[in-house]
């Protein structure tokens, strides 16, 4: 699937309100650090903070090994709720 392929679905099928930033926004494919590669292989660097988001960078080995901890144990929750796994 090309960049174009998912853009064209994230429209067809997301709410309006999850709509991008940009008229062609990056297709993100991972992340690693303050890196991040789109589908088309370009890299970039991530000053993007985000909302709710941990200012560690991308794929950080204990946050990663944390947040696999919580998921098997609870496959989501909210920020609005507490659990002893995430306080770790």
């Amino acid at each position: 699937m090309d960049s174009a392929t998912v853009r064209a679905k994230h429209k067809e099928f997301l709410f309006p309100c999850v709509a991008n930033y940009y008229a062609e926004p990056v297709v993100i494919t991972e992340a690693h650090g303050s890196s991040v590669k789109d589908l088309d292989g370009r890299e970039y660097v991530d000053f993007f903070g985000g909302i709710l988001t941990a200012g560690i960078g991308h794929s950080h080995p204990d946050f990663v090994v944390g947040e696999r901890e919580l998921f098997l144990c609870i496959p989501y929750l909210m920020f609005l709720f507490s659990s002893a796994s995430r306080c770790r």
